[in-house]
């Protein structure tokens, strides 16, 4: 599995980040691996702001990920 950065504007994208094979990426694999990887590679192709959008998957609507984020990204676009 891989997760990456897509950025709409400068036809920017991030790293790939590979999950290891077999892996379960559950609320803990995403913000101690994933999401910081993915902040970082946002804050490099857009500095001034950006805003970080997710699915309904149950990692990215996690409490712990949802904390995560709120903490570190000041725009979110989340599950409603």
């Amino acid at each position: 599995m891989v997760s990456a950065v897509v950025c709409f504007r400068l036809s920017g994208k991030g790293q790939l980040n590979f999950i290891p094979e077999k892996a379960k990426v559950n609320a803990k694999l995403y913000v101690d691996t994933l999401l910081p990887k993915l902040f970082a590679d946002c804050k490099t192709l857009l500095p001034a702001s950006f805003i970080i959008q997710q699915d309904g998957a149950p990692a990215h609507t996690a409490r712990v990920a949802q904390d995560w984020i709120a903490t570190n990204c000041t725009r979110f676009i989340g599950q409603d």
